[in-house]
């Protein structure tokens, strides 16, 4: 064999074996949970499948009024308002250009005691053709046009086993609907999505 011959033969040696001591350290990152593409895989995980109004999240869900309580809710319907709704609203700026929704949230609590005001519908918003619906805080009262089925959560009283659809008002710009409901899962998590159909 000549000089040339026994180099390339050394040489390819060498890259096979280097080839197979990366291999196994990929390999050892994986099994340690460790590694960039365990962690790329496991946001993929964490990402909250969209679901079908009606549909429960997958996992029960704490709020901010009720800490010890755990709620299993799912999104229900949304009732489209019209222009004209808002017209006994006393902030008219606010109501300038926009149309009510009511979004209903059929919630049942699974674990802890008796709560009050879980605040369930303040993790609640929507999307209508991309735009923002925001929440409508009514200190006092509510809209003349609110449908008669609408049960504000503050006026129930949960303990466990407690299954009530709950109701509250967002609004929405002019000439647009809400195609998708949204539950807040914290600042960095992917909210909770819910499809509305048209």
């Amino acid at each position: 064999m000549t000089s040339t011959a026994v180099r390339r033969a050394v040489c390819v040696a060498a890259c096979a074996a280097l080839a197979l001591t990366v291999t196994a350290c990929e390999g050892g990152k994986k099994n340690r949970g460790g590694g960039s593409h365990g962690d790329s895989s496991t946001q993929q995980d964490e990402k909250p499948q969209v679901l079908k109004l009606g549909q429960p999240a997958p996992e029960p869900q704490t709020f901010s009024g009720a800490k010890k309580a755990k709620f299993e809710v799912a999104a229900a319907k949304v009732t489209m308002g019209k222009p004209g709704d808002l017209a006994d609203l006393d902030d008219q700026k606010t109501a300038k250009g926009k149309v009510p929704a009511w979004i209903y949230v059929k919630a049942k609590q699974v674990e802890g005691g008796a709560v009050k005001k879980p605040m369930i519908m303040s993790d609640f918003g929507a999307k209508a053709s991309g735009a923002s619906a925001k929440r409508l805080i009514m200190i006092m009262g509510e809209l003349k046009s609110t449908p008669k089925d609408c049960v504000d959560g503050d006026d129930v009283a949960w303990t466990k086993g407690k299954t009530q659809t709950i109701c509250d008002v967002y609004l929405v710009p002019e000439g647009k609907k809400i195609d998708e409901v949204l539950l807040s899962r914290g600042f960095t998590a992917e909210p909770q999505r819910w499809t509305v159909n048209k």
